[in-house]
């Protein structure tokens, strides 16, 4: 594994434990963080890393929702609750 595939993976470790929820909230805090006009051009860099890695660990979290609800469904045919 390359080192930047390390570093990656040791950054998402500290986003595993976090519902879904708080995956959005702090991905909120990101974009509002980059919204800001005084943050420095190295601090939107890692914020933005950041959000890359929250969106990441957010993808594969509802992946694993997508998943569930195909086994609930038991067709595995995602059907509108609607």
């Amino acid at each position: 594994m390359s080192q930047s595939k390390l570093q990656e993976a040791s950054d998402m470790s500290q986003f595993e434990n976090m519902s879904i929820e708080e995956l959005f909230e702090k991905a909120e805090k990101t974009v509002d963080a980059l919204s800001d006009p005084d943050l420095s051009l190295e601090d939107s860099f890692r914020e933005y890393e950041k959000g890359v890695l929250v969106m990441k660990m957010l993808s594969e979290k509802l992946s694993g929702v997508e998943e569930r609800i195909k086994k609930i469904t038991g067709d595995g045919v995602i059907e509108d609750f609607g």
